[in-house]
């Protein structure tokens, strides 16, 4: 139970970054390169997560 605590605790600090980054990208003049990376990374983030508390 403590590790499967331990990856939804990640998840949700996953989904803050994300929002964080996301908030930053439009205060801030990112190049649309540096956008889609970040973009890019967080969603293969999330969906490693996901699919490892899948494999829990």
């Amino acid at each position: 139970m403590t590790y499967k605590c331990s990856w939804f605790r990640l998840k949700i600090l996953a989904n803050y970054l994300f929002l964080e980054i996301k908030r930053l990208r439009h205060s801030t003049d990112f190049s649309n390169f540096l956008e889609r990376e970040v973009e890019n990374l967080m969603h293969r983030l999330s969906a490693k997560i996901n699919q490892t508390i899948f494999d829990l």
